[in-house]
This record gives C-alpha cells, sequence and structure tokens, in this order.
C-alpha cells in the first residue's frame, strides 16, 4: 500500500455525510461544563441568559462582550495611546469610557447646581 492512500472507508459510508443537527439536551450538557455557565438554556426564552436583556452583549464572567462600530482614525489614535501607554487596546478604551462618564457626570452635577 503507497503511504499516500487513504484506508477505506469503512461499509455503510461512514464518514463525508452532513452532521445531524445536536439536540438541546445536547448543547445544554456542553454549555453547562462552560466556566461562565450560570444556568442558561440553549432553548425558548432563556436563550438570552437570565437576568439580561436580550441584545446587551454576551456575558463572560464578569463582563460584557459588545459589538461597537469606530472609525479608522480614531481607532489609530486609540492603539497610539495603547501603545504609549503600555496597555492593551480594551483596557484604553475602557479608560476612556471611564474617564468620559466622570467628566459627564461632572458637567451634570455643576449645572445642576
Amino acid at each position: 500500500m503507497a503511504l499516500n492512500t487513504r484506508p477505506p472507508k469503512p461499509p455503510g459510508g461512514g464518514g463525508g455525510g452532513k452532521r445531524p443537527d445536536p439536540t438541546d439536551e445536547a448543547i445544554d450538557r456542553v454549555m453547562s461544563k462552560a466556566p461562565d455557565y450560570r444556568g442558561e438554556t440553549a432553548v425558548g426564552e432563556g436563550r438570552a441568559g437570565k437576568g439580561r436583556a436580550k441584545g446587551k452583549g454576551f456575558a463572560m464572567g464578569n463582563k460584557r462582550q459588545i459589538t461597537h462600530m469606530i472609525t479608522d482614525e480614531l481607532l489609530d489614535e486609540v492603539d497610539e495611546e495603547a501603545k504609549v501607554c503600555g496597555e492593551a487596546r480594551a483596557v484604553v478604551i475602557n479608560r476612556f469610557i471611564r474617564e468620559g462618564l466622570a467628566r459627564s457626570r461632572a458637567a451634570r452635577a455643576k449645572l445642576s447646581e
């Protein structure tokens, strides 16, 4: 037998076909082993997760993953700041958000005086 030939397929096909869709129970079984599992189910209304409204991002530990669009120019500025500070892009973005929110709250408090 040549080294570059495939072994014969077992009787009855045994491969090459489409996998069947997993059952809801199989999905729940796999999900329950995830480190951030909090009892969410794979089907029905529970799919969005308990205690979380739909559309609020994907839970990852105590944080949420969201989708946000940003211009190339602004992203370049964020990346430059991250490089100068020696921080990750996400750390810089989170810091900017916290600082911007603090300034906004301070400005509102000043206006209400």
